[in-house]
């Protein structure tokens, strides 16, 4: 059995044996082999790859030198006159096993994050070197799909240890990533670590700087909702990390995407006193503010339950300074001048129900003015 060790280590077990690049020569045409299992290479094409500097009759002496040797090991080598082949079953690859899993562990993440075949640089064939080029920019495709699908997955769970792994992984192996780079901001700041998230997004935006305009732009979209955050996007208790939350969390965030996307949504977190809902709050509060919204919280009292429009009292002032507020009509604007500040103006009804209606009319007004100019949470 072949078992190749390719993220974080360039290694191949064969059997009790542990081959390594310092042979070079073996590890050449096991690699190759067992990149593509069950593929049938030419003779030809294995005596260009692995022994591109000796004759013709040497090249095929040794190359039968080194299968003798590998079958001593007891690696099946399927071979004959036309080339040679290693059999899928006789194969196991942690490569294949990341992209084949059902989602990566923190150890794959880890590994990952070390790169593919790290330090593998062969000169013994120019031929080899050009396909193994290409091996790896084939391989690092496959796992940053991968990555990405694990980063995309823990940050709608809530999963911020997780995201920032994968992120990490993939910048490993692709530096440029734009997703990664983006996702690993995001957890950065969420986290805390404002100035590192825009340190990041700055080094991103200066490499690709001369490119495409549109590859600068989500970056520096980012960096500026990140720069605006007055103090640390959620404020998290120093002693426990955010965990087991996941179902909740997608729960917000689907709730969150529609938002988005102008569907008038509202969650009602319910449950024992200290059981976490605050803290679940914060979390999606904070993840909804690097998405653009405009997050504004209002605390309530057991005497807010005797005020009428209580929440309303202390957040209609807020909602007023945002962006867009200006756009309600005068009317609301008024009414809601009423329910803050009891100035009453002279074609203003004192009928209760009338007013109230006014009131709530006048917050629906408000609400819509200010979404027309963002998200608001």
């Amino acid at each position: 059995m072949l078992i190749l060790h390719t993220l974080g280590t360039a290694r191949i077990d064969a059997g009790t044996t542990r081959l390594t690049p310092t042979s070079v020569r073996k590890f050449a045409l096991l690699l190759h082999l067992s990149a593509e299992p069950g593929r049938r290479v030419p003779r030809e094409v294995l005596r260009d790859l692995i022994f591109p500097d000796r004759t013709e009759d040497s090249a095929r002496h040794s190359l039968r030198e080194l299968v003798y040797g590998f079958r001593q090991l007891g690696v099946r080598i399927d071979s004959d006159k036309h080339g040679m082949s290693v059999s899928a079953d006789a194969v196991a690859s942690d490569y294949r096993e990341l992209l084949d899993g059902e989602r990566p562990d923190s150890s794959r993440l880890t590994a990952a994050a070390g790169g593919f075949l790290p330090g593998y640089a062969p000169d013994h064939s120019e031929a080899y070197t050009e396909w193994l080029e290409g091996y790896r920019a084939r391989a690092t495709f496959e796992i940053c799909k991968v990555l990405l699908k694990e980063l995309t997955r823990a940050k709608r769970g809530g999963d911020w240890a997780q995201a920032e792994r994968a992120a990490r992984a993939c910048l490993a192996l692709d530096p440029l990533n734009e997703e990664a780079t983006l996702g690993l901001a995001e957890m950065l700041a969420i986290g805390g670590s404002k100035v590192a998230a825009v340190r990041l997004l700055d080094a991103y935006i200066s490499e690709v700087r001369g490119g495409p305009n549109d590859l600068r732009i989500p970056a520096s979209i980012l960096r500026r909702r990140i720069s605006e955050q007055a103090g640390p996007m959620y404020q998290a208790p120093a002693v426990l990390p955010f965990l087991g939350r996941e179902p909740e969390m997608a729960v917000l965030a689907d709730a969150i995407d529609r938002a988005r996307k102008g569907e008038p949504t509202c969650i009602i977190l319910a449950g024992e006193a200290g059981i976490g809902k605050s803290r679940l709050a914060d979390e999606a509060c904070g993840r909804a503010a690097l998405d653009g919204f405009r997050i504004e919280r209002v605390a309530a009292q057991p005497s807010d339950r005797d005020r009428p429009f209580a929440a309303f009292l202390d957040l209609v002032p807020k909602l007023r300074e945002l962006p867009g507020a200006l756009g309600a009509a005068p009317a609301s604007l008024d009414a809601l001048d009423r329910l803050i500040t009891h100035k009453v103006s002279p074609d203003s009804s004192s009928e209760p129900n009338l007013l109230r209606s006014q009131i709530t009319r006048g917050i629906d007004d408000l609400i819509e003015a200010i979404s027309s100019e963002g998200p608001l949470l």
